[in-house]
């Protein structure tokens, strides 16, 4: 692999960590302010989205 895709690799793996972490802190806490626990729940699936994105781009390496 080329150093820019194994930059991409690590970035999927620190983003799945970080999403992991905000899933679970969505889960045990109760955040007072609802707009804000929207804005984190949001958050999570855009997190989700920009990994699939990175998954496909990583695939595309491995098919070339």
């Amino acid at each position: 692999m080329q150093p820019y895709q194994e930059r991409v690799v690590m970035e999927l793996k620190e983003l799945e960590d970080k999403r992991t972490k905000l899933g679970e802190f969505l889960k045990g806490v109760t955040v007072v302010d609802p707009v804000e626990r929207q804005r984190l729940k949001y958050q999570h699936e855009i997190m989700g989205l920009y990994a699939n994105i990175l998954r496909d781009r990583i695939a595309n390496f491995l098919e070339n």
